[in-house]
């Protein structure tokens, strides 16, 4: 039987954001949302804010959902004869179909959302920063993102930074943290288009730190292999 969570004690110590209900002249139903024909713009803007929340939410109480299930019943869940480690970054396939059933998301953002959850403790994670924000910061050691989060909360003042210029400054500015200028993106070449391979390196780089240690000789010697392609176009540049 699974136990029943007691939110008080989940969400000790932690401020948590929490979406309006829709105003009463609209009406949520399965497929589509009903809207009154006189909706001021404040009103309409505000329907969508009330949206964003209940997004932002979600993705936060799914992950941390996810973690839950993975940590209480991955042994229990892993093929016969594999062990098990409680600290592990992989959930069982049962336990994505069992979430992917439940919630009609897909693989690939569950993961992501447990992976997040994972990686910053409640105690770091910030109200006003989205979702988005988080997710680029979660690869980073603790002292660096709390750094990070640092510089993000003095600039929440004037306005917070994209989740698109935080990802560059955190690429061009690791050293010295700073959100940069558009002065600086342009200096450097930077453009809308010319960051993708981030997300795909990052990845890469995930799926290797979990499967390396448990490759043999002869595996890691094709690994190698196969990284000499990158290594070399890196070196003709």
């Amino acid at each position: 039987m699974i136990e029943a969570l007691d939110f008080d004690v989940v969400v000790a110590g932690m401020e948590v954001s929490q979406a309006a209900p829709l105003p009463a002249f609209i009406q949520a139903t399965p497929t589509g949302l009903i809207l009154a024909k006189d909706l001021t713009f404040e009103e309409w803007g505000a329907i969508g804010s009330s949206f964003g929340t209940a997004l932002q939410t979600a993705a936060w109480c799914i992950g941390d959902w996810m973690v839950y299930g993975e940590r209480k019943w991955g042994k229990q869940l892993v093929m016969a004869g594999e062990a098990f480690d409680p600290k592990s970054t992989r959930i069982p396939s049962e336990l994505f179909d069992q979430a992917i059933t439940a919630t009609g998301l897909d693989r690939q953002t569950l993961s992501q959302y447990a992976s997040v959850c994972r990686k910053i403790p409640m105690d770091e994670r910030r109200i006003h920063l989205s979702f988005g924000h988080h997710r680029l910061l979660a690869p980073l050691p603790s002292p660096q993102r709390l750094e990070w989060m640092a510089i993000l909360d003095s600039e929440s003042k004037s306005g917070l930074p994209t989740v698109k210029r935080l990802g560059i400054s955190i690429r061009i500015a690791e050293q010295q943290p700073r959100i940069v200028s558009d002065e600086e993106i342009t200096s450097r070449g930077e453009q809308a288009g010319h960051d993708n391979y981030v997300p795909h390196l990052t990845r890469l780089l995930t799926v290797l730190r979990k499967t390396v240690p448990g490759m043999n000789d002869e595996q890691r010697e094709a690994l190698r292999e196969d990284a000499e392609q990158l290594l070399d176009l890196l070196n003709d540049l």
